[in-house]
């Protein structure tokens, strides 16, 4: 196992001990702040607490031409602007009280995501953006691991589910589950205009991260399944199963309460589902050749390479060694 390399260095600035007092103009919430919703509820609840005690906590803050942008208290920030709003004449709320820092654009989405984490309320999608953000800046990822305590693993986990779609994202925060509707009775409810079934959307908990990272994993390795099958069996037998699967288990898992335990057990059921029956399209799925190489693309199903005859063993060699050849190795050998 190869040791992951950090740095003792690290890029967050010591905070200013000055305090400053600022009128509400002349602070710019910023653009890249990783919170992206603000729930109501625990919201009241910290305009109440800042009511009763005032501003315990001072925002942070950078100099940015003529105004303040905040680096750290956005919720605060709001909370204090509302209660100034609503008590015009409670001198408590003419200004709000911040700490400066003189940081660069670069250092920016790293402290941002270091004061949230501090909050613990951020869904992981919206951690995951700040994560891609603050790499996006320009800091190396090893670095932005070291100073926010994790492991590099964790950090790319993150990363990949930046990069993961929408529909997915959408998972962190909420699982919205469509279901058809049914009376008393237990009959399904249709439309009067269109006679279809009516769907109703029922909504879920985010799910957890480490759920989340272990559909992702499915969702990619499947969509490799899925374009193997693509360049066999072409457009119209095209059936993609990687996005439809995914779905299904998310969704079983955000109503169902499964454990981590079970989620495991039913992806591996969903990456190779044959012990479940031998029915005609396990059939064709084992008549797939274990490799196909197109112009830019090669994709290995290992799965059926152990059931292969020695003559289509020796096939498989052969396209590995094409495949391979290009690499400029002084010497390959496949044993078929």
């Amino acid at each position: 196992m190869i040791e992951e390399q950090t740095t003792s260095k690290t890029i967050l600035p010591e905070l200013s001990r000055e305090l400053l007092h600022l009128p509400f103009e002349q602070v710019a919430p910023s653009e890249t702040n990783p919170r992206l919703s603000v729930e109501r509820e625990p919201f009241e609840e910290l305009k109440k607490s800042i009511f009763a005690n005032g501003l315990l906590q001072p925002i942070v803050v950078r100099p940015r031409g003529d105004v303040y942008e905040i680096i750290g208290g956005h919720r605060r920030f709001q909370a204090l602007r509302e209660l100034a709003q609503e008590h015009p004449k409670d001198k408590r709320f003419a200004r709000v009280s911040a700490v400066a820092v003189d940081v660069d654009d670069a250092a920016v989405p790293v402290l941002q995501l270091a004061e949230n984490l501090n909050r613990s309320d951020l869904s992981a999608a919206e951690i995951a953006d700040a994560v891609a953000r603050a790499v996006a800046s320009g800091v190396k990822a090893a670095q932005l691991a070291e100073s926010l305590g994790w492991t590099k693993r964790n950090l790319n986990r993150y990363l990949q589910l930046a990069n993961s779609p929408e529909w997915f994202r959408d998972y962190a925060r909420e699982v919205k589950v469509p279901k058809k509707k049914v009376d008393d009775a237990g009959e399904v409810v249709l439309d009067s205009k269109t006679k279809r079934p009516v769907i109703e959307i029922y909504k879920y908990p985010g799910l957890q991260f480490t759920d989340l990272t272990e559909l992702l994993a499915l969702y990619n390795l499947m969509r490799e399944s899925d374009a193997l099958q693509l360049e066999e069996l072409g457009g119209e037998q095209f059936r993609p199963q990687a996005e439809k699967t995914t779905k299904r288990l998310a969704f079983a898992c955000a109503t169902e309460g499964w454990s981590k335990r079970r989620l495991r057990e039913e992806i591996a059921r969903a990456k190779d589902p044959r012990p479940r029956g031998n029915s005609g399209n396990d059939e064709a799925r084992d008549e797939r050749p274990p490799i196909v190489i197109t112009a830019d693309r090669c994709v290995i199903d290992l799965r059926q390479a152990g059931k292969l005859s020695t003559a289509g063993r020796g096939d498989l060699a052969a396209a590995l060694t094409r495949a391979l050849a290009g690499f400029g190795f002084k010497t390959l050998l496949i044993a078929p």
